[in-house]
């Protein structure tokens, strides 16, 4: 009787495919896949007039809080911004500026509140700033 160990054993150095790793191969035969470079518009308007004052933009994976001096145009007493630009009002560009951000809180804030008053009230509060932000990013 031949005595052997773990070690001594050889294995096959392929890797079986998963299922979905099979179908993803022959979803590639078929469409190759392509790369997608994107571009990302960011729109600074006039909260009374609705009008349209600058328009910049950027590379899709760029962040959005590098672009929010570049879309003040200095007579403004009040910016409205989704939560991509959290800790916007601590940038150098925008902190000498005379302006009260209201930045929509992340998603996980609200939720994290126990419910109660508090709770309805910030979902409210986060649903008029929403609601004044939609008239830019839904035209």
């Amino acid at each position: 009787m031949k005595q052997t160990t773990f070690a001594s054993l050889s294995y096959s150095t392929k890797k079986r495919q998963t299922r979905r790793e099979k179908f993803l191969a022959q979803m590639e035969q078929v469409v190759p896949w392509k790369w997608h470079f994107g571009m990302k518009a960011h729109i600074g308007v006039d909260m009374q007039s609705g009008l349209v004052h600058t328009v910049t933009c950027t590379a899709a994976n760029e962040a959005d809080i590098n672009e929010a001096g570049k879309l003040l145009h200095g007579k403004e007493e009040m910016a409205f911004a989704d939560a991509g630009y959290t800790g916007v009002e601590k940038r150098e560009d925008v902190k000498d500026r005379d302006v009260e951000w209201q930045v929509a809180a992340k998603r996980g804030t609200v939720t994290g509140l126990p419910e109660g008053k508090l709770k309805k009230a910030t979902k409210w509060l986060e649903y008029l700033k929403a609601a004044i932000r939609s008239k830019v990013e839904h035209p």
